[in-house]
């Protein structure tokens, strides 16, 4: 996974992370600063190369799913020689790197279009204070951003991008070096597409939902067929009273 992760974002040269598991989580807030949220599983520290990981994170996710993502947090900060990041690109990358996409995100990306509940790109810098929900929320943009850079700029823009941070040129630079637009046109785009991608429609006939409306459907009309019966029988009953 390391020389994996290494090769996507161009990342040319060794070097050794630590990966901490404290026992506590007063340990867990001492080398984290207590700046993390309770939602948290897991910190990078790029600069440090280190990787904390929480001690409840242990039966609750997968542990090398969760360490892939933190070592993307770590690599591509190296790469880019700790230029500043905006959090939904250093997120996105990391997802895309840990292939963290469950069934349940396009839900939660169809239910952010349709209530209009979509978070701004440069809104998730502060996701560190958001609630549970909308820091997955936040998770599964970020994912999102990062899968229509790739497909817009080609799948070596990450590595690209990388390679001007390294030069000395900031991340405004970099994007429009490798993909001719500025931070603001590409949310923009990002945005325009995933409300065309998700809405309504495909909220109702993704497969996993469309699947519940069909079994919902059937024990519906099970129900009314059942209740149909019953009047039936309930009327043959007095029917049958009344003549004897």
């Amino acid at each position: 996974n390391f020389a994996r992760v290494a090769q996507s974002i161009g990342l040319r040269q060794s070097l050794k992370v630590c990966i901490l598991l404290p026992p506590t989580e007063e340990e867990f807030a001492l080398l984290t600063g207590g700046r993390f949220p309770d939602w948290g599983i897991g910190c990078a520290m790029p600069r440090e190369k280190t990787i904390v990981l929480r001690p409840s994170s242990k039966g609750r996710v997968d542990l090398e799913e969760l360490v892939v993502h933190e070592l993307s947090h770590v690599l591509l900060g190296q790469a880019t020689g700790g230029a500043r990041l905006p959090r939904w690109f250093d997120e996105g990358v990391a997802m895309w790197q840990s292939r963290q996409w469950r069934w349940g995100q396009d839900f939660r990306m169809n239910k952010a279009v349709f209530l209009r509940q979509i978070i701004p790109l440069s809104q998730i810098d502060n996701m560190l204070f958001f609630s549970s929900s909308r820091g997955q929320l936040a998770y599964t943009e970020s994912f999102l951003s990062v899968i229509y850079l790739l497909q817009w700029c080609g799948m070596d823009v990450v590595k690209k991008m990388a390679q001007q941070m390294a030069s000395g040129k900031v991340f405004s630079q970099a994007l429009f070096e490798v993909c001719g637009c500025s931070e603001s046109e590409f949310a923009t785009e990002w945005e325009s597409y995933v409300r065309h991608r998700f809405n309504l429609a495909s909220m109702v006939f993704n497969s996993f939902n469309l699947w519940i409306i069909i079994i919902l459907l059937f024990v519906a009309v099970y129900l009314v067929k059942r209740y149909r019966n019953r009047k039936i029988l309930q009327k043959w009953q007095i029917e049958e009273n009344y003549e004897d």
